[in-house]
């Protein structure tokens, strides 16, 4: 043993000796693992900015402790400014896990039933809708109410200040999509009437209610809403790719268009703070964290997605505004988090999240990778152009327009999926989840298997079920 080691074994009996050898070489060991995972964490990473060109900040946990907290590329590509562990970020829908966090808070405090009619709570709502729907619908997405219109739309493209109402204006008089209860379908809108909510029972704005009871007590000092965002040198500057490859500046937008469906800006250390806090009670009880991340339908719980991928219990939320795409996940059994902030829109933050928990887990990943479309006849793609059931309720719709296919699942937008090879497609906006066409004997597609990361879904070809039911 060499003298760093040397212990003075006068006093101590051999069992002894052995017993602290053995503690000593396991933290030894211990310590070795935790800096190989953390090297090959951030292999993974500077991967993903050379292919994918990722600019953004990545944390990783596990059991409560950081194993890789770091910034990639450039927060400001024109001033050649960094991303640090510290930059913030909009992070787009992941705003709606602390909404439906302050209306389980509010509930705590005996201020609202989620169980209750939105009508009890928003008068400039159409009554008789408003009857029907309950705050439970617009949390899980099952309201029935439309998502973002063109209305809505032009008040992002100008990133002027809006007010709750008028939002709600946009979209208040548009017929429900299906009865409230009967079907998922993400809404940005149900959430925009949960934000009204939080301000008319609490008689607070819903910045203010989210600071005062949930950032300032769980020790967020970097989250808010930040109207200035743009001005402020420790905020990432969004991007998004052109055709050339190259990036370029996104539209500046006013955080009011986003309320309480996409207003929030954090860091990732932050966000780490909020899941830890979730494995307490010290903001929600046992009882309120039980409804939030219990699925419904569409797997999506309140302000959460849920999944069991082979056993492991996962809950995760994605995020898009312009300039920036955000991930977050929370793998409940394993104590792992697991949050990606990227500033350049088209980075594939869920591909790399994948990745990142791979290697925590010990499983098989892909590395990033480019990959390049093969031509195929654009009238052979209708061979694919149908309609799959996941499972009851949910579908796959198979789309085509001019020479692009799109795949679109039930109460999510459509994507793009590109040919790269006979009855292999892969997403566009994510090179790493393929989906498979499988033909019976007579050559026809009858079933699709969707690829992503250690798992798979199959769907079977439905084309007798009347499309118009189908979200």
């Amino acid at each position: 043993m060499s003298a760093r080691y040397w212990l003075p074994f006068g006093s101590l009996t051999i069992k002894s000796v052995v017993v602290m050898f053995s503690i000593l070489c396991g933290v030894l060991i211990v310590s070795g693992c935790s800096d190989l995972v953390e090297n090959e964490l951030d292999q993974f990473l500077c991967e993903a900015y050379e292919v994918w060109q990722f600019h953004g900040v990545a944390l990783v946990a596990r059991n409560g402790q950081v194993v890789l907290r770091k910034g990639y590329g450039l927060s400001n590509i024109e001033e050649n400014r960094a991303n640090t562990a510290a930059t913030k970020f909009l992070i787009g829908s992941i705003t709606k896990q602390f909404t439906s966090a302050a209306i389980l808070h509010l509930e705590q405090r005996g201020l609202l039933d989620i169980n209750d009619p939105i009508s009890k709570y928003i008068d400039d709502f159409p009554a008789e809708t408003a009857d029907r729907i309950t705050i439970h619908h617009l949390l899980s997405h099952t309201s029935g109410i439309p998502s973002l219109n063109n209305d809505m739309m032009e008040m992002l493209k100008r990133g002027d200040a809006v007010t709750p109402s008028e939002l709600i204006t946009t979209f208040k008089e548009l017929p429900l999509e299906f009865e409230p209860g009967g079907k998922y379908n993400y809404s940005n809108s149900g959430y925009v009437l949960l934000g009204k909510i939080i301000e008319r029972v609490s008689g607070k704005t819903y910045g203010d209610y989210l600071q005062e009871y949930i950032f300032d007590p769980v020790g967020m000092k970097q989250t808010g809403i930040f109207n200035d965002y743009s001005t402020l040198t420790d905020f990432a500057v969004g991007y998004q790719k052109i055709p050339d490859g190259s990036l370029v500046r996104a539209n500046i937008i006013h955080p009011s268009i986003g309320y309480s469906a996409g207003a929030v800006a954090s860091t990732v250390g932050d966000m780490f703070l909020w899941s830890r806090a979730l494995y307490t009670e010290d903001i929600l009880s046992s009882e309120s964290i039980e409804k939030m991340l219990t699925p419904n339908l569409g797997n999506y719980g309140y302000g959460w997605i849920i999944r069991d991928i082979r056993g492991h219990k996962v809950t995760a939320h994605a995020g898009g505004t312009p300039g920036f795409s955000t991930w977050m996940e929370r793998w409940i059994d394993d104590s792992i988090f697991i949050a990606v902030f990227c500033n350049n829109a088209n980075t594939p933050d869920g591909a790399i999240a994948a990745g990142l928990a791979s290697i925590m887990l010990g499983e098989p990943y892909n590395h990033p990778v480019v990959k390049t479309p093969v031509k195929i006849d654009p009238e052979a793609l209708d061979d694919y152009i149908g309609v799959f059931e996941i499972e009851e309720g949910i579908y796959r719709n198979i789309t085509r327009s001019g020479n692009s296919l799109f795949a679109q699942r039930t109460g999510m937008p459509p994507l793009v999926i590109v040919p790269e090879g006979d009855g292999q497609f892969y997403f566009e906006h994510d090179p790493t989840v393929t989906l498979e066409f499988i033909r019976d004997g007579d050559g026809t597609v009858v079933e699709q298997v969707i690829h992503y990361w250690v798992a798979e879904d199959t769907a079977r070809r439905i084309d007798s079920l009347d499309t118009e039911t189908i979200p």
